[in-house]
C-alpha cells in the first residue's frame, strides 16, 4: 500500500521540515558568512527600482535574477520582512528534497529499500540544514536546477513519442534554471548531448532539438545577450575585473597536490580542510559546517560531534562513489539511452567546472560544497545504488548499515537544531 511504499520517506521529510522551520524561525540572516549583505542589496535594489541590475551595480549583482525577483516581491508584500524571504528560501530548499524523492521513485519504482536509503542520505545532508535558513540564491537555484534535471528525465524518458509540448516544457525549465544560476548550463549541455545522440541514431528530428534551444533563448537569452554586449562575457562574475570589483584572498595559487590528495579533513581541524585540498574542502563542507556559518565551531561538543560525523559520512560517500561508477558501467555496457546519461554527464561537467573555477580563482572561499545543491537528486540515486548493494552483500548483517546511518543522522539532527549560536 501507499504507506508501506512511501511512509518512511514521508516521516523523514516531516522530521527534516520541522527542524528546518524551527531553524529559520530562530536563525538571524546576518549570522551567515556567505555574502548575505550582497544578496540583500540585490533584493532591495529590485524592490526599489523594479529592474534587473548589471554586474557593476553591486557585489552579488552579476547573479541571474530569478531568486531576487521573487524575493523582492515577497519583501514588498510582507511589508519589508526579511524573515519572510528566509522562509521562502527554506521552502525552496525543502522542495529540493521533493525533487529528489520524485527522481528516486522514477528510477526505482518497485525498490522501496533503494528509495528509502537514497532519500535518507539527501534528507539528512548537513549542507541542506546549514544553508536553507540563509538569504542566498544558492538554495533556490539549486532547487530550480534539480527540478530541471528531474522534469527533463521524466519527460525525455517517457515511453512513446516525445511531443513538442514536452520539449517546450523542458526548454522552459532549462531557461528558468539559467535565470537562477550559471551552472544550469551543464544540465542544458547534458540534454543537448543526449538529444544529439538520439538525432544521430534517428530517434528524433533536428526540429525537436531546435525547439528546446529556441525556448531556452526566449526565456534567458536577454540576460546572457546583455552580458555579452556590456562585458564581452555571458558569464560575468565579481571575480572578473570587468565587473568593477577586485579582491584577493589566500592562498592565491593551486598545485597538483591540491587536486590529488584527500584525508587531511580527518586529522586536521575541519575548518582548515579548504586550505589543504579540493576534495577535503568539499567533503568537509558537505558533511558538516566547516565554514562556521551555522555551528559554533569553538564549542568542544560541536567539535567532537562534527569530527565524528565526518568519519561516519565515509559510508554514504563511498556508496555515492560506487553508485556513480555503477551508472557509468551501465551506460557503457548496457544502454546509453538511459536517465543515467543525464545524471553522469551533468555530474562530470559540474565537477570539472568547479575544479576549473578553483584554478581560475585560487582562494579558500571558492571551496564550498553547496555548489552541489543542484545535484542532490542525482546524489540520492547514486547513494541508493551503493547502499543497497552493500545491504545485499551483507545479507542478514545489513542492520550494521542501518545502525551506522541512524547514528550519523542522529548526530546531524542534534548538531543542526539551531540554538542561537
Amino acid at each position: 500500500n501507499l504507506w508501506k511504499k512511501h511512509g518512511f520517506c514521508f516521516l523523514l521529510f516531516l522530521t527534516v521540515m520541522i527542524i528546518q522551520l524551527h531553524n529559520v524561525s530562530t536563525y538571524a540572516h546576518a549570522r551567515s558568512h556567505f555574502d548575505w549583505q550582497g544578496h540583500l542589496d540585490y533584493i532591495q535594489y529590485i524592490a526599489k527600482h523594479w529592474k534587473v541590475p548589471i554586474a557593476t551595480d553591486g557585489w552579488e549583482m552579476f547573479q541571474p535574477p530569478l531568486y531576487y525577483l521573487i524575493s523582492a516581491v515577497i519583501l514588498k508584500f510582507s511589508g519589508g520582512s526579511l524573515k519572510a524571504v528566509q522562509i521562502f528560501t527554506t521552502l525552496a530548499g525543502l522542495g529540493n528534497l521533493l525533487f529528489s524523492w520524485f527522481l528516486l521513485c522514477q528510477i526505482f519504482p518497485t525498490q522501496a529499500r533503494k528509495r528509502n536509503l537514497g532519500f535518507s542520505v539527501i534528507a539528512m545532508l548537513p549542507m541542506g540544514f546549514y544553508m536553507n535558513s540563509m538569504i542566498s540564491n544558492e538554495i533556490f537555484s539549486g532547487s530550480m536546477i534539480s527540478g530541471t534535471i528531474v522534469l527533463s528525465i521524466y519527460l525525455l524518458f517517457k515511453k512513446g513519442f516525445i511531443g513538442y509540448k514536452a520539449l517546450i516544457l523542458v526548454g522552459l525549465t532549462c531557461g528558468l534554471g539559467l535565470l537562477s544560476k550559471y551552472t544550469a548550463l551543464f544540465v542544458l549541455l547534458s540534454l543537448l548531448l543526449l538529444l544529439g545522440l538520439r538525432f544521430i541514431t534517428r530517434q528524433i528530428t533536428w526540429k525537436q532539438i531546435v525547439t528546446i534551444i529556441c525556448m531556452v533563448s526566449l526565456i534567458c537569452g536577454w540576460l546572457y545577450g546583455r552580458n555579452i554586449v556590456q562585458f564581452g562575457d555571458p558569464f560575468i562574475g565579481n571575480w572578473d575585473e570587468a565587473s568593477g570589483f577586485h579582491y584577493e584572498q589566500p592562498p592565491g595559487y593551486r598545485n597538483i597536490q591540491f587536486y590529488t590528495q584527500f584525508g587531511s579533513v580527518f586529522y586536521h581541524l575541519p575548518i582548515r580542510s579548504r586550505w589543504v585540498s579540493f576534495w577535503d574542502g568539499k567533503y568537509g563542507s558537505m558533511w558538516t559546517d566547516t565554514h562556521g556559518t551555522f555551528l559554533n565551531l569553538s564549542n568542544p561538543t560541536t567539535q567532537l560531534l562534527g569530527s565524528l560525523s565526518l568519519w561516519l559520512a565515509l559510508l554514504p560517500t563511498l556508496a555515492i562513489t560506487f553508485g556513480f561508477g555503477h551508472a557509468i558501467k551501465f551506460l557503457i555496457q548496457r544502454e546509453w539511452n538511459h536517465p543515467y546519461f543525464i545524471m553522469v554527464t551533468t555530474s562530470v561537467l559540474t565537477i570539472l567546472s568547479l575544479i576549473s573555477f578553483t584554478m581560475e580563482i585560487p582562494t579558500y572561499s571558492t571551496i564550498k560544497a553547496f555548489f552541489f545543491l543542484s545535484m542532490m537528486p542525482i546524489i540520492g540515486v547514486f547513494a541508493a545504488i551503493g547502499l543497497d548493494k552493500l545491504c545485499l552483500n551483507l545479507g542478514k548483517f545489513r542492520w550494521i548499515v542501518y545502525i551506522h546511518l541512524g547514528t550519523f543522522y542522529g548526530i546531524v539532527s542534534y548538531l543542526f537544531w539551531y540554538r542561537g549560536t
